[in-house]
């Protein structure tokens, strides 16, 4: 999920190189066919990131490893018994998973106050006036906006523009090469450094299971993202 990770007791140290290649599809073949057939469903809404200059297989690939562990119900219960929390108390007490893209309300918070601060460089339309007091007003309105899949959509262009500005300066040998970062920084923490970001691309974390412990093996997140983009430039 959006936002920070433990870094330690990884499985399968030995297969921590870069250079190893997985058959992401076979490996979590139920799940890998769900999350395609959720982009399929959803094509019409790729017309958001076209909008904004953004190659949907590109943006689709940063959260695919999302939609692959996207539960309906589970996603219900949780936001629905940890809503409350946040909305009086703020994602101290709850920070929780939101949507197929699974982001959580202090992750869209930050996109909303980094947003306000460059506004006028990314020149978005329409410009967006986000409330970002710690009221309980602005956290009801940032949790029904994370349950709106258009909004979702959004947030994930806000990021890839905010992102982008912020390493304006780098020069991408592929889009390949580019979107295993920013599916990194999704995942870790966009607001990191660049160094610290790049560092994380291949540690191993990602699983399916309810719980780590039970998952048979730990995957790069950035990795899955890569080999579905890598796949959909091969058709």
């Amino acid at each position: 999920m959006v936002g920070i990770f433990l870094l330690a007791a990884f499985k399968n140290p030995e297969e921590d190189l870069p250079v190893q290649k997985y058959d992401y599809a076979g490996i979590f073949r139920t799940e890998y066919e769900n999350a395609c057939s959720f982009i399929n469903n959803n094509n019409n809404n790729s017309l958001i990131y076209i909008k904004y200059g953004i190659s949907p297989d590109f943006a689709w690939a940063i959260v695919f490893p999302e939609l692959m562990r996207f539960n309906v119900l589970k996603d219900k219960i949780e936001t629905t018994s940890l809503y409350t929390l946040y909305v009086n108390f703020g994602d101290k007490y709850a920070d929780f998973s939101v949507g197929a893209f699974q982001m959580k309300p202090s992750f869209a918070e930050r996109i909303e106050k980094d947003y306000l601060k460059e506004k006028e460089k990314l020149q978005l339309v329409p410009k967006i006036l986000f409330d970002t007091a710690n009221t309980s007003g602005a956290r009801t309105k940032r949790i029904y906006r994370l349950e709106n899949s258009v909004w979702q959509e959004y947030y994930l262009v806000l990021f890839i523009k905010l992102l982008e500005l912020k390493n304006a300066d780098i020069h991408w040998d592929s889009m390949s090469e580019k979107l295993l970062f920013f599916a990194t920084a999704y995942n870790y923490g966009y607001w990191r450094t660049f160094e610290d970001i790049s560092s994380a691309k291949y540690l191993k974390h990602y699983h399916t299971s309810l719980i780590a412990d039970l998952a048979p093996s730990l995957y790069s997140y950035s990795s899955i993202s890569q080999y579905y983009f890598d796949k959909q430039q091969k058709k």
